[in-house]
């Protein structure tokens, strides 16, 4: 089965991704499956996974888990495996304002490291960061259609861990003495890095320095996906 982890960036996607990635790796070692996958199809993070679906899918042993991280778009070709259980999705989402806010601060930071990383240090005025977050609205919407995708809002992923796991557990189909192998370690704050960093509520503030079309934008995104 191929998994798939779909987050609007900057919405903790990379957490869900690590935590579903140790989950499946206590019983199918996803470094070893990468033998039968093309040399450009091996990196756990592929962006145009469109492109690559049906080759990966018709690699990887029917009996076998084997996890994507993805920004990219969803394609409605997905469905058909989806339909047949050989493709599950997870997605991750975040209020369009307090993405703002991450991006403007993620680019403060790589303007101090050496090492800059490609697309966030082009985000260097707030016009670029409404269009990144536009555009990621349209692509996370797309997933969010998919036929039956396991969706975690950022506020939930700021929460008790274990229901994430159960959450995760539930959708994929492993073995539940998995939740208590994982638990223990995500119970650690320690153990988790940058996402943990957000606050929810920053991009309160933005919205007077927001156009009208952005704004209606965002709060449809909202009320659609994000009220409780």
């Amino acid at each position: 089965m191929l998994l798939i982890s779909y987050g609007m960036p900057r919405s903790a996607s990379t957490f869900v991704w690590q935590l579903t990635y140790d989950l499946i790796n206590y019983n199918h070692k996803q470094h070893k499956l990468k033998k039968h996958l093309q040399e450009h199809q091996r990196p756990n993070f592929i962006y145009n996974v469109n492109d690559e679906i049906d080759s990966i899918i018709n690699a990887i042993p029917e009996d076998e888990y084997y996890l994507i991280k993805t920004h990219g778009e969803y394609n409605e070709s997905f469905r058909k495996y989806e339909h047949e259980g050989k493709l599950k999705i997870i997605c991750t989402i975040r209020n369009p304002y307090d993405l703002c806010v991450s991006w403007m601060d993620i680019h403060k930071k790589e303007q101090q490291d050496q090492d800059k990383r490609q697309g966030f240090v082009e985000a260097d005025s707030l016009a670029k960061v409404l269009e990144l977050v536009k555009r990621d609205i349209k692509t996370a919407e797309k997933w969010l259609a998919a036929e039956d995708p396991l969706v975690f809002r950022y506020g939930a992923i700021m929460g008790d861990h274990g229901q994430l796991i159960k959450s995760i557990v539930d959708h994929i189909g492993l073995e539940v003495y998995l939740y208590d192998k994982v638990y223990d370690f995500y119970q650690d704050k320690s153990n988790i890095t940058e996402f943990n960093k957000g606050v929810k509520g920053r991009g309160n503030t933005l919205v007077d320095q927001l156009d009208p079309p952005a704004i209606e934008i965002f709060n449809a995104f909202i009320n659609k996906y994000l009220r409780e």
